[in-house]
Parts: C-alpha cells; structure tokens; sequence
C-alpha cells in the first residue's frame, strides 16, 4: 500500500511538472504569430584541402569557407558585411566589400575561382591563420556581420576531406 501511494504521488508531481505553463521552457516550436528573421546561413562548412593523404588544419593554416546566405523576404533587401570567429585571425571575402542580399534570393560563397560559375553573384570566403588545429567532424562558432539587421552566430563544421 505505502509503494502504491508514493509511485502516485510520483506519477502526479511528474505530470504537474509537465503541464506547467512555462514560458522560458525553450520550447522550439515557432507557432502561429511568430516572427523569423528572414535571412538565415545555410550550408555553411570549412574546407580542408588533402594534400598528400592528409586532412587536417594546422594552426598558421588557411581554410576555404563556403556558405550561403538566403533572404526569404519579400521586400527588404539584406547587406552582408563580413564573418568574424576566433578560430581564424581574419576572415577575407574576395572580392572585398558588402554584399546586397536582394529579396526573394541568395548569394553563395565558394572555396575556389573553380566553384564559381559563370553569371553567378558568388565570391569567395577564406579564413586566414587559422588559430586551432581543425579536424572534418570539428566545429567552430562563426558570426556573420549585416549592416542592416542582427549579426547572426553559428556553429560551422569542418567538411570532410576531398577525395585525394
């Protein structure tokens, strides 16, 4: 009789505590009413290079970085201004400069002249000195910078390694 009181007064204070109304429960759920930023980072990796059998990033190192940034509104056009991390000393986008986001669009970041294709509105990123040794499956928070709107941060991975 005493094990059957305190597994209900342990199955009541268990469903109490799930049915709280708790507004800082971090629910993930973004129901109806919510607002999202419409500009969100996606695909986003660092890039490792095989040379000669090995895939690792060395501190000193340069890594590519591609990512895409994707604006989703309707009307408001989005300027990226750049990435900051600790992980690098720098983070350099060629070429320099803003970039407008228009609505409705995306633009990408590739690794290489050789990722770009003709006609489209990309660039590339390159994290310059690396300051931490980085290996594929690792990552690494990344801010990406807008004049316009929020700084948005991100844990970026490592990408696996090429193929030799």
């Amino acid at each position: 009789m005493r094990t059957r009181a305190i597994t209900l007064i342990g199955g009541v204070a268990l469903l109490a505590v799930a049915c709280t109304n708790d507004p800082e429960g971090g629910s993930p759920n973004r129901g109806s009413g919510s607002e999202t930023d419409p500009v969100s980072i996606e695909n986003a990796f660092i890039t490792p290079e095989n040379i000669n059998g090995l895939c690792a990033l060395q501190v000193g190192d340069d890594a590519g970085f591609r990512y895409i940034v994707s604006n989703i509104s309707d009307s408001d056009s989005a300027t990226f201004t750049g990435i900051t991390t600790d992980v690098a000393e720098s983070a350099e986008m060629s070429p320099p400069g803003p970039k407008t986001v228009e609505p409705q669009s995306e633009i990408n970041s590739g690794v290489s002249g050789a990722d770009l294709a003709p006609g489209d509105p990309a660039f590339t990123t390159t994290l310059r000195g690396l300051r931490e040794n980085a290996e594929p499956g690792e990552s690494f928070s990344v801010t990406f910078t807008f004049a316009d709107r929020d700084p948005i941060e991100i844990m970026v991975p490592v990408e696996a390694c090429p193929a030799a």
